[in-house]
């Protein structure tokens, strides 16, 4: 399942509000989407408030992260209880596995398997590279010239030279 596919799913999402940042999906790997689907159901079952709203959900610090408007108590416990179990959970692939990383200035969350294929990571390659299914898929690059260099432009990278999108060097 997608961040995009548990979004529609759950009508506490508002991307289009002007106070959410959801617009841009859950800024983390897919191997917290069950768990986050799971909490998200959850969050239903206790029937919140009309005006209740998911405004951002991200990975920071190696931890899940999941920031609403218009909570109740019970609602902060569960996403509490989410969030601290995002410690043990591995980003990449959701076994229950994970301990906290650490590479130059990253910490994530990721199992052992996980955490090989991390350590070996090139920024200037994407993970689909690196042997792990990304959780978005990745089109083909636009012309050959996209391999060479790109440039971002608002998370989106473009070719230096054509100015199409670059799907080689965007995040994943």
């Amino acid at each position: 399942m997608t961040d995009i596919e548990i979004m529609k799913k759950y009508k506490f999402f508002k991307p289009k509000s002007k106070s959410s940042l959801m617009a841009f999906g859950f800024d983390c790997d897919k191997g917290w989407f069950p768990m986050l689907d799971e909490l998200c159901k959850q969050i239903q079952e206790t029937k919140p408030p009309k005006n209740f709203e998911v405004v951002q959900v991200k990975e920071k610090l190696a931890g899940l992260r999941f920031y609403t408007h218009n909570s109740t108590e019970k609602i902060n416990c569960l996403i509490r209880g989410y969030e601290l179990r995002s410690g043990i959970t591995c980003e990449i692939c959701g076994k229950t596995t994970g301990e906290l990383r650490k590479r130059e200035f990253w910490l994530k969350t990721l199992c052992q398997k996980c955490n090989k294929l991390w350590q070996k990571f090139d920024n200037n390659k994407n993970w689909k590279d690196m042997g792990i299914k990304s959780s978005y898929p990745l089109p083909k690059p636009q012309s050959n010239c996209c391999k060479v260099d790109a440039f971002q432009k608002k998370r989106v990278y473009y070719c230096s030279k054509c100015k199409k999108k670059c799907f080689i060097h965007s995040k994943i």
